[in-house]
């Protein structure tokens, strides 16, 4: 039990990436979600961590949840604000900034 545990820490994100990638071919987007967050928590100096951050943030938009999108769209910007995926964070930002009546979120 104590292998599998430390098996999952020790976790690459490449492979975890592609656990993320599979519950949202099945449908899973709470799990894919859950993974997604610990993908961008965990592994911040990863070369993918903008695309998964910018997938995080768009499947939160997805599921309903505007603040969370919002403060993951906006924590894109912080950490990649040159990212070729950035003016689609900007847009992301304003429509939902909108959505949530004007107001700008507290964020974590």
């Amino acid at each position: 039990m104590r292998r599998r545990r430390a098996e999952k820490r020790r976790q690459d994100p490449e492979a975890l990436y592609r656990e993320v990638e599979a519950h949202l071919a099945a449908g899973e987007r709470a799990l894919a979600r859950r993974k997604l967050r610990l993908l961008v928590r965990r592994y911040r100096r990863w070369p993918g961590h903008a695309t998964a951050l910018a997938d995080l943030a768009h499947l939160e938009e997805q599921m309903g949840d505007a603040k969370a999108a919002y403060c993951s769209y906006a924590r894109f910007l912080a950490e990649h604000g040159s990212d070729p995926l950035a003016a689609d964070a900007k847009r992301a930002v304003a429509r939902l900034r909108e959505r949530l009546g004007g107001e700008t979120p507290a964020c974590d």
